[in-house]
């Protein structure tokens, strides 16, 4: 025998809660339509896309910056294990940044002269375990053609002091 609700027993929930309800109980439903609908219109989700990005421009991300404001010291230790452990990825990430990013401090000298960064940061961790920078006080990639580009084929890790003595001899 089934049993009955007792009368005047009822659950208040706004329509947002039992939206939320909803969505966790459907939640593989959704993801499989959701699939289907990008799959059948991409040029209208690549539009989505776009407004959402632009609208994430003009008012930023205010969730991502509320997050790192609360967890600041976790995230800045964590980043400091990650590339103490994988310092070739901030090799990667400075290459870049002043190859492509015309704020970067050292732009002029990278960047604004036409220097490129085609090297992925796979190739510099290969080129790490090569030139066996792990062993060295301190790692510093070099252009073996100061007028070429950042490509496996120019790079190589030498000691800073190297580097700068370097710099300076090509600079007579």
């Amino acid at each position: 025998m089934a049993m009955a609700r007792p009368c005047g027993v009822f659950i208040l929930m706004n329509s947002t809660e039992h939206k939320k309800l909803w969505r966790q109980k459907n939640r593989e439903k959704l993801r499989i339509y959701d699939k289907n609908w990008r799959l059948k219109n991409p040029e209208k989700y690549r539009d989505q896309k776009k407004r959402r990005r632009e609208r994430e421009k003009l008012i930023g991300y205010p969730r991502a910056k509320k997050y790192y404001q609360k967890h600041k010291e976790a995230l800045n230790k964590k980043n400091a294990l990650y590339f103490k452990l994988n310092p070739w990825c901030r090799i990667s990430n400075s290459i870049r940044s002043r190859c492509n990013n015309s704020k970067h401090y050292d732009f002029r000298w990278y960047g604004a002269k036409g220097i490129q960064g085609k090297i992925t940061s796979k190739e510099i961790k290969e080129l790490w375990f090569r030139d066996k920078a792990y062993l060295m006080k301190k790692p510093s990639i070099d252009r073996i053609d100061n007028d070429g580009h950042y490509e496996v084929s120019n790079c190589r890790f030498i000691e800073l002091v190297e580097n700068i003595k370097r710099r300076w001899q090509n600079t007579k």
